[in-house]
């Protein structure tokens, strides 16, 4: 099925320490490129995310920001070094009895507090996998979602480039049709030209044979219009509803065919095959449009 490149959801989630906001964008690129956005308390499930969004998407720039109101709780549990500070503080006042220098309460507190150890934090968030399962399964939900307004998005399309493709397959019949008559045209105009400068020479029809032999062969797009068919079935194949559509295979195909058709126009000498021609480059180039579009 076909899925768009562009979509946006906006998701809040009640967990164990508080309300989880996840928010996911994604925008066209040729590629997967995953940019992440987490709250520092979160960022140890960065590789995590990035793992588990990259299982669901395959192409696009995807923005994923997540972070955590904790409603007056804290992830992180504080408690002082007792006995450590005791000794900055005896040690502190050694060396101001022994230096003779008066020191206060407050230049205490400052020096006691600025050295390392003081203070010990507890990360509750670090080996807590409740939230951990939480976190994975509301960004599952998220993921869910985020998809699902992608394939909603990519039905549109589909739609859009199906009909385009019905179009082309109509195209083609004709110009096939009107590619088969081109030579025994040009056998009547040639005879019918001769007959006017060399009346009676018509009844050697061996000259007009060969120069009706070579046109054909510079005039031939039968080659061009198999092709194009062949493309045309592989393509329905690509875009049929239950096959999970790859947009750099479609690309592919839609380049071939516009060669094709390249070739079929610089061919033909039919003005309404040239008019064709022209259509069928101009519903090319409207897929090509909506083709930059799917995942």
């Amino acid at each position: 099925m076909f899925r768009s490149m562009t979509a946006y959801v906006y998701k809040t989630f009640a967990t164990s320490f508080g309300l989880l906001t996840i928010e996911i964008q994604s925008l066209n690129r040729k590629h997967l490129d995953i940019l992440t956005s987490l709250q520092a308390e979160l960022s140890r499930y960065e590789n995590e995310v990035r793992k588990k969004i990259g299982s669901k998407i395959h192409r696009g720039k995807v923005l994923v920001k997540i972070y955590l109101k904790t409603q007056g709780k804290s992830t992180l549990n504080i408690s002082p070094n007792l006995e450590l500070a005791r000794q900055l503080k005896a040690s502190f006042k050694q060396i101001a009895d022994e230096l003779d220098i008066t020191c206060s309460d407050d230049a205490l507190m400052k020096y006691i507090s600025s050295q390392e150890g003081v203070l010990d934090c507890e990360d509750l968030l670090g080996d807590n996998e409740e939230f951990h399962q939480e976190l994975m399964l509301n960004l599952s939900s998220a993921l869910d979602d985020f998809i699902e307004m992608k394939v909603l998005e990519g039905g549109h399309l589909h739609e859009d480039i199906s009909g385009r493709v019905d179009v082309l397959e109509n195209l083609i019949k004709v110009v096939a049709n009107k590619s088969h008559d081109a030579t025994n045209k040009f056998r009547d105009k040639l005879r019918e030209r001769i007959e006017e400068l060399v009346p009676g020479s018509t009844e050697n029809d061996e000259r007009i044979l060969r120069e009706v032999c070579v046109y054909a062969e510079r005039i031939d797009t039968t080659e061009e219009i198999t092709r194009f068919q062949s493309h045309i079935a592989q393509f329905r194949k690509y875009i049929d509803p239950n096959v999970l559509s790859i947009g750099k295979k479609l690309e592919f195909l839609l380049q071939e065919m516009l060669r094709e058709v390249n070739t079929i126009g610089s061919k033909t000498e039919d003005l309404e095959v040239k008019h064709f021609v022209v259509d069928m480059k101009s519903e090319l180039d409207k897929i090509r449009e909506q083709l930059q579009n799917i995942e």
